[in-house]
């Protein structure tokens, strides 16, 4: 039997390190509102961890999706459970981080399920961007852009700034956005003061040119330690770098969004060549102290009169709302959907048809 769990707290705990901050109020209501999403992915018998049973019933039952085969437990009934003898094999929460061990462990889940400080630490510093700057440099194709450049003080992001004519500048640790300006070539104090702010937090921040974006897309990958899966493409949408929500399609549907811009060439497969090579880079960078789903983010943009792909914008160590969209079931027969997170009063799961089909013309 797996234990999973829902936790969106996940990357601001990442960015505070070993000070587990309070969850904003926003981040609570998305924890209870969306504490039964592991059902959509979770095997038949296991058990999805929540605050509240009564509540992720009703709000599953909101989604008109078939009923789950799991069993929604709250932490008390876990741990009552666990002392009676019930032998779980494996815990899968949305991501590590040290706030979910410590609340795993209060539940009565034994040590050897869960990573070590060790391990916890390597997972979290392989979740900087400034980490993931090493991959960027190892995804060199003729298709490619992406430059990335760490810096450590205000001044030197103001030299790039200025050098770059502008640019997006991101913290290292950061969720939904909030993490990343983008700005001029010449900030103002408030962006100063923003930066200044992130590099006293987290050490350092990263900055980009600033990409004439077409279309967010990403690619989603497994791992059991030893080696990287290729799971599938996941083609979403994005507003000031926050997820607005991603499409449910068949692979084949997906490329056919994403080729329209990037198939120029009979026979050149720019997709199957990235995805073919970023397991053997992914492996490499993850060292085995990583197991579990994650996925790379990734843009079609207009450069120099040319499509190409930002091929890393960012990886997240991770289960993905991308993820979560490949364990829904789809066909050729069934149209195209649209799933995204919604906030009205209550933060609910939807799923919609499209009117129009998701282009942006140039």
């Amino acid at each position: 039997m797996k234990v999973h769990i829902f936790n969106p707290e996940h990357d601001d705990v990442l960015a505070y390190n070993n000070v587990i901050p309070t969850p904003s109020h926003r981040v609570r209501m998305l924890r209870m509102n969306m504490a039964f999403l592991p059902s959509l992915w979770a095997d038949e018998g296991d058990v999805v961890l929540v605050d509240d049973v009564d509540y992720a019933i009703k709000a599953y039952t909101r989604c008109a999706l078939p009923l789950p085969g799991v069993l929604f437990l709250s932490h008390d009934e876990l741990k009552t459970m666990i002392s009676k003898g019930a032998t779980i094999d494996e815990v899968l929460p949305w991501g590590w981080d040290r706030k979910v061990i410590k609340e795993l462990k209060k539940c009565g889940i034994q040590s050897d399920l869960l990573p070590d400080e060790e391990t916890c630490e390597q997972i979290r510093l392989l979740s900087s961007r400034t980490s993931q700057m090493q991959v960027v440099e190892k995804l060199s194709f003729p298709f490619a852009v992406g430059k990335v450049v760490k810096a450590v003080s205000c001044d030197e992001v103001c030299y790039i700034l200025s050098k770059q004519q502008g640019g997006v500048v991101k913290a290292p640790w950061s969720s939904s956005g909030r993490g990343l300006r983008f700005l001029s070539s010449a900030p103002t104090d408030a962006e100063k003061a923003w930066i200044s702010r992130v590099i006293d937090r987290q050490g350092a921040v990263t900055v980009e040119p600033c990409y004439n974006k077409v279309m967010d897309f990403a690619m989603e990958f497994y791992t059991d330690g030893n080696s990287v899966r290729y799971m599938g493409l996941s083609v979403f949408d994005t507003r000031h770098g926050a997820y607005q929500g991603g499409f449910i399609a068949t692979e084949g549907q997906k490329r056919e969004m994403l080729n329209k811009y990037l198939l120029t060439t009979p026979g050149d497969d720019v997709l199957e060549e990235l995805s073919a090579a970023l397991p053997a880079v992914l492996n490499e960078y993850l060292g085995g102290c990583y197991h579990g789903p994650l996925g790379v983010d990734m843009m079609v943009v207009r450069h120099n009169g040319q499509y190409k792909i930002n091929p890393c914008v960012e990886i997240n160590l991770r289960r993905t709302m991308g993820h979560m969209a490949l364990d829904i079931h789809t066909s050729d027969t069934i149209p195209v959907r649209h799933i995204n997170i919604a906030l009205d009063t209550v933060f609910k799961l939807k799923i919609t048809t499209p009117e129009v089909p998701y282009v942006k013309v140039y």
